[in-house]
């Protein structure tokens, strides 16, 4: 589907700032001047003032992506879709454009009831989860989520280890996708370890070296067989 408010004509390229029109070009910005950004916000939480879901989770897609995109922080206005390798290629069904605001403001209300000064490993998969789904923003919606969720935990005196999710980005990927069909397990595992293991070796930090954040050739057949009509739904779309 070709996407003409947001790309240049005739290709994948998103409108930039700085009107880069080569797409590796761009994604070598972006993964290094987001990269910063979220060290920063890291490293000096206090720069983000939000104190609900909803709009800490605007302010951090603000914050990392609006010395790219005019759009930064803001919702997208069309509906899309991404190619996952876990769906033989199909997407998540994420939010419709005109359905965001209000599925953020549910989420809000039900984020607000929640326990944040003792979290629990589903809770927080739950919500980190269900912001994912709504995927507000034209791109950066996974990295946007895992800051979000992290300055929640740290607001209530929680440590949660960022590194670790960020090290490991095809299984959280895949995880992500995963537990919104509702195999869960394998969100569970990292962010269980996130919440509660503060001691990882360095082999751990190297992205791909951990066995324990693989999943298996025959775990990804088993899932991309159960769920193969994923695909044939999203075709007619």
């Amino acid at each position: 589907m070709e996407d003409r408010l947001y790309c240049y004509p005739n290709t994948t390229v998103l409108k930039n700032k700085y009107g880069i029109k080569d797409s590796k070009l761009l994604e070598e910005l972006e993964l290094d001047s987001v990269g910063s950004r979220m060290l920063s916000i890291m490293s000096e939480p206090s720069k983000i003032k939000s104190e609900s879901l909803q709009s800490m989770l605007n302010e951090v897609h603000f914050n990392l992506f609006n010395h790219l995109y005019d759009w930064a922080g803001q919702y997208r206005t069309i509906d899309f879709f991404k190619a996952e390798r876990v769906l033989s290629g199909a997407s998540v069904q994420y939010a419709k454009a005109t359905d965001i605001n209000k599925r953020l403001i549910d989420l809000d209300k039900r984020a607000s009831d929640e326990d944040w000064e003792h979290p629990e490993c589903e809770m927080v998969c739950d919500i980190l989860t269900t912001m994912w789904e709504i995927h507000p923003f034209r791109e950066g919606n996974t990295r946007s989520c895992l800051l979000t969720i992290w300055l929640l935990l740290l607001k209530n005196g929680i440590e949660f280890n960022l590194d670790l999710i960020h090290k490991n980005p095809f299984y959280v990927r895949d995880s992500l996708v995963m537990y919104s069909y509702g195999e869960k397990q394998y969100l569970f595992r990292i962010i269980s370890d996130a919440l509660e293991d503060h001691t990882f070796s360095y082999d751990d930090y190297i992205q791909g070296n951990s066995e324990k954040y693989k999943i298996s050739k025959e775990e990804y057949q088993a899932f991309k067989t159960k769920y193969h009509i994923q695909k044939h739904f999203d075709e007619n779309e």
